[in-house]
């Protein structure tokens, strides 16, 4: 499930931006049948990761917050994703870590 988000407004367009933030975090679950738990890596306390079901032409942002002990890499299936650099040159894509 999808943690709760809050609605920003666009500085420049005065649109609604949907915010989302999505922690990566160790856990344990049971994965096969009749076996311990496996330790996972997964968002929000599951894996694979949540589906986002935006509504076409709303601007949305997904802060992913690492507090795994290894780096991670996030991507996507199915979306567009326009890097802002391309269209405005005081945006560009942006990452917390190294």
């Amino acid at each position: 499930m999808l943690r709760e988000h809050r609605t920003i407004t666009n500085p420049v367009t005065g649109g609604p931006i949907d915010y989302y933030e999505i922690y990566i975090n160790q856990f344990t679950q049971q994965v096969y049948p009749n076996k311990g738990n496996a330790v996972l890596v997964g968002y929000d306390g599951i894996s694979p990761g949540p589906t986002f079901l935006i509504e076409k032409g709303r601007e949305t942002v997904v802060r992913f917050i690492n507090n795994a002990t290894l780096a991670s890499s996030v991507h996507l299936h199915g979306s567009y994703s326009v890097c802002h650099s391309l269209l405005d040159s005081r945006f560009s894509w942006s990452t917390d870590g190294s």
